[in-house]
């Protein structure tokens, strides 16, 4: 996903997107850890891109 918003963030900003983000959806059953590298934040930042992460527990009950 980030190689592909680096290959059309101008396009974006062309057609008037100002307020730019890349949203992650965590689905899990359990414990929930995943981290992003130093080197993917700073593409981000360098997008002036920001970054949504939202958990969701798929637990039975």
């Amino acid at each position: 996903m980030l190689t592909a918003l680096e290959g059309n963030i101008a396009k974006l900003r062309e057609a008037g997107g100002t307020d730019i983000s890349l949203t992650c959806n965590v689905f899990h059953d359990g414990q929930c850890n995943f981290e992003f590298s130093n080197e993917e934040l700073i593409r981000l930042s360098k997008l002036g891109v920001g970054l949504a992460v939202s958990c969701y527990s798929e637990a039975e009950e």
